[in-house]
């Protein structure tokens, strides 16, 4: 893939969050917004992937070696490809805050118990 197609379509996925976030979309709405919009490509590169999380290609090869998120598909012996809906799922993931609920009353008091 040249530069030029990767800042095509870094700049395409940075103007479709743009054009959400205006409808009013944010947090995991925005992420899945994006995961559904089918102005951006099905499949992102390893390269488009390392672009938009402002890290090296070879960040994005070591953390497949050791298996973390995002999943991606081997369509070739030297052809990688991320799923563009599970990559912005895994960023609903990473960024958007859930409340927790909070422990259970027996759990807290054998905490308390043991301390």
């Amino acid at each position: 893939m040249r530069d030029e197609d990767i800042d095509r379509t870094v700049r395409l996925f940075k103007e479709r969050s743009a054009f959400w976030t205006s409808q009013g979309y944010i947090g995991a709405a925005l992420y899945e917004a994006l995961a559904s919009d089918a102005a951006l490509p099905e499949n992102l590169s390893p390269k488009v992937i390392a672009a938009l999380e402002n890290v090296k290609p070879s960040a994005m090869a070591q953390r497949r070696k050791r298996g973390g998120p995002p999943s991606f598909l081997r369509s070739a012996q030297n052809k990688i490809d991320y799923p563009r809906a599970s990559y912005c799922l895994y960023l609903r993931d990473r960024f958007v805050n859930r409340p927790t609920s909070r422990a259970a009353a027996e759990y807290s008091r054998a905490i308390q118990a043991t301390s």
